[in-house]
């Protein structure tokens, strides 16, 4: 029925959020297996309308609206339950007060009190307040009228003669609110078929209200069922979706990972790379130092060796001027070198080396090379270094430069 769909829906609701693959008839039947089951993915936080919903979210809380609407229309019905319950029983009220009339001798003195106040037309318990008088007679507005008066006197002598039950209300103010009941069997009779329509209009309008309220729970229930079926169809086609593009994601994190080791070695060969270059830029500035250094000794012997000649030579033209203008260059030219190697040292730091500077220091490395005879070994090694020769280069050079020397 309505309810099981319901029910079944809920389940396979509830059972769904364990599920890692989702698999859906394709009538929208709800079923399940051990290879096919239902995955719904929903979100636990979802408060703001300005955030972004998945299809399978937007569905979860349209399922929750639902639910809602559902109860809320289960509130109505029982509110309605409670409606006809309530007419039941004042129907149940009216054929006992309908008995009752049928069989007068019967009633006891509480019942007969009812009777009266129900007897009134146009009480504010009546049923029958609202609905005009089929005899056309009118009801005494007044129980002071000299009918009323002439009425109560015959009811009062028939029951003082011992042939008729006392039916006249001995309270003044019960006689001042409810009229008093024609003991006539003329009346009696009419007013017996105007309460057989009242209690079968009543019983008509309780068959009509159920009749509706089982015509709205039913149409209440068929929409819920209906929306329900439409999210099932839609859950099926986001799964299917999700079922198509599943292969394509897990392609693409496993290219993801080839990606991220590949990067993890690209960054230890680019650190292995920047550590031999560190110790190559190392390696030049110690020898640009002691080539530096050798330029300064080579200055202060070659400025020796001067003052010595000109010491022993016995012109005299050399004068004390004379050295100290020769001493002012070799400190010039000491200064210039000074100048290059800091020139060489801020292009090394800044990534280029000014061709200039190179040159300069490549002349000076030769011209050492081939005046200091002690240290040829280190100028030749500056000389290769500057000239950038490898390390196999490097190799035969020192071969042949051994194997000349010996």
């Amino acid at each position: 029925s309505d309810l099981d769909s319901v029910k079944s829906y809920g389940s396979a609701c509830s059972t769904a959020s364990a599920c890692d693959h989702a698999h859906f008839a394709l009538n929208g039947t709800t079923w399940s297996g051990r290879s096919r089951k239902y995955v719904v993915h929903c979100s636990n936080h979802n408060t703001e309308t300005g955030e972004y919903l998945t299809p399978t979210q937007r569905a979860a809380k349209q399922i929750r609206r639902y639910q809602t609407l559902l109860n809320d229309a289960k509130k109505e019905i029982d509110e309605k339950d409670r409606e006809i319950l309530r007419l039941t029983k004042e129907v149940v009220e009216l054929r006992l007060y309908k008995a009752s009339l049928n069989s007068p001798d019967e009633r006891t003195d509480s019942s007969d009190a009812l009777t009266v106040k129900e007897n009134n037309p146009f009480s504010p318990e009546s049923p029958c307040k609202d609905l005009p008088e089929e005899n056309g007679e009118k009801s005494p507005t007044s129980p002071g009228t000299p009918e009323k008066r002439v009425e109560v006197d015959l009811t009062l002598s028939l029951a003082d003669s011992g042939h008729f039950e006392d039916e006249s209300i001995h309270s003044k103010e019960e006689t001042a609110i409810c009229p008093r009941i024609d003991a006539t069997d003329d009346k009696g009779e009419g007013n017996e078929e105007e309460r057989r329509k009242i209690v079968a209009l009543y019983e008509e309008r309780i068959e009509e209200m159920h009749r509706r309220h089982v015509d709205e729970v039913q149409e209440i229930k068929q929409k819920h069922n209906d929306k329900v079926e439409s999210l099932l169809n839609q859950l099926q086609d986001v799964n299917t979706r999700y079922c198509e593009l599943r292969p394509s994601m897990d392609a693409a994190l496993v290219r993801v990972k080839e990606l991220e080791e590949e990067l993890e070695s690209t960054k230890t060969m680019l650190n292995e790379q920047k550590t031999l270059l560190d110790e190559q830029e190392e390696r030049n500035k110690q020898m640009y130092l002691k080539m530096y250094a050798k330029g300064q000794e080579a200055a202060r012997l070659e400025q020796a060796d001067q003052i010595f000649d000109n010491a022993q030579q016995d012109t005299p033209k050399v004068t004390v001027a004379e050295l100290l203008q020769q001493l002012s260059v070799t400190q010039a030219e000491l200064e210039n070198i000074k100048a290059m190697y800091r020139r060489i040292v801020e292009s090394r730091k800044k990534g280029t080396l000014d061709p200039e500077i190179t040159l300069q220091f490549l002349k000076s490395a030769i011209y050492y090379f081939l005046t200091d005879k002690e240290n040829h070994h280190g100028h030749l090694n500056a000389i290769e270094s500057i000239l950038g020769f490898t390390d196999n280069e490097k190799l035969n050079i020192d071969k042949i430069y051994r194997s000349t020397r010996k």
